[in-house]
């Protein structure tokens, strides 16, 4: 019986430690286009708008938003266009990743846009 309490106690043990498993850090980056369709460019009023109606209630711990220029390959051949960059960390649960998804979608919507690139990074270390 001795033999069988190490086996036991390891199993509790790794029982316990799954139970008590925290969804993963991820860095989760979302890239939003400018250009719209018929040509115009959304305005920077309209995009600080949607970042403080939108993206502000799916990241209330906070994010990072970069300027930026996005080049993708395009019916025409490669298309240059202005971005915004939406950056966060956070524990990502099932609720959060719903919440993102639908975030992408009502930009789609809202601007008239073929889509919004998603990136989730699980992060191993981090630190402020």
């Amino acid at each position: 019986m001795h033999r069988c309490l190490p086996w036991v106690i390891g199993v509790l043990s790794l029982t316990i430690a799954a139970c008590h498993r925290q969804s993963p850090m991820v860095e989760t980056a979302l890239y939003f286009g400018l250009s719209q369709t018929d040509g115009d460019t959304i305005a920077d009023s309209s995009w600080q708008r949607f970042e403080q109606e939108e993206v502000i209630r799916v990241f209330p711990n906070g994010f990072t938003v970069i300027p930026a220029n996005g080049v993708w390959k395009g019916k025409p051949g490669m298309v240059s266009e202005k971005t915004r960059v939406v950056v966060s960390l956070n524990r990502m649960e099932d609720s959060l990743s719903e919440n993102i998804d639908s975030l992408r979608q009502r930009y789609k919507s809202k601007f008239r846009q073929e889509s919004v690139m998603r990136v989730d990074q699980e992060v191993e270390r981090w630190d402020f």
